[in-house]
């Protein structure tokens, strides 16, 4: 009679993976389940206008450099920290509050559910909860006319150069049209002949008011807010 051994060989897996990434603003690569034991190496590319600050570990210490190298072991789940650049930026606005100093951008402190970067651009506190919104609806009347409209009403911060908005405005939720608002000498301007702009600046923290009527008359309409950072 025959006899048969067989052995088995079984390979332990790890993972490795990356929190809070923001891929708009950063790119990481390398995350993933590998064999336990591998050398893991995570990269960053930054955006233009973005500084990276380097990875937050498990045990909450900073690996400076936009490399990491990491064991595989069980599960580790790694933190980008990168910030804005500009001396007008978020990184002076975030230092003036020394609670906060070592937020980034995609951090929630007062847990309101709006990020510090949008706290940034809508001029409200980081460090109390605000449950109000950067985009307002209403409804509006053209100025010297009895023509009706759409109102789009937004804060927005208007002394940050790295920042673009785009106003996207759709009747159905499923087709969008984007429409760039820019900041001028004197206010806002936006480049359609359908839209009407108004703006008037929020003291002097360069904050603006920004109205924005929408005279195409659809039975429904929809709006919302894009922010980019650069180019």
């Amino acid at each position: 009679m025959n006899r048969y051994a067989y052995v088995a060989h079984f390979t332990r897996t790890a993972e490795v993976w990356v929190v809070n990434s923001v891929p708009d603003l950063v790119a990481i690569t390398g995350g993933g389940r590998y064999r336990e034991g591998a050398n893991v190496t995570l990269d960053s590319t930054p955006r233009e206008g973005v500084e990276f600050l380097g990875w937050q570990m498990p045990d909450g210490t900073v690996v400076p450099g936009p490399s990491l190298t990491v064991p595989a072991a069980g599960k580790t789940f790694v933190t980008p920290l990168w910030r804005l650049k500009g001396s007008e930026g978020y990184r002076d606005w975030i230092s003036n509050r020394f609670s906060l100093s070592l937020q980034t951008t995609n951090d929630d402190p007062d847990n309101d559910g709006t990020p510090n970067i949008l706290e940034y651009v809508g001029g409200t506190n980081p460090a109390f909860p605000d449950r109000a919104q950067l985009v307002h609806a209403n409804s509006c009347i053209l100025q010297g006319t009895q023509e009706s409209g759409f109102l789009i009403d937004l804060n927005l911060r208007g002394n940050d150069p790295i920042l673009r908005y785009t106003l996207q405005l759709s009747s159905d939720l499923q087709n969008w049209e984007s429409v760039p608002l820019s900041r001028t000498a004197t206010g806002w301007n936006i480049g359609e002949s359908w839209l009407e702009i108004q703006s008037e600046a929020l003291g002097d923290g360069g904050i603006w008011r920004v109205q924005v009527c929408d005279l195409r008359g659809t039975p429904h309409h929809f709006a919302r807010l894009v922010v980019r950072f650069g180019e």
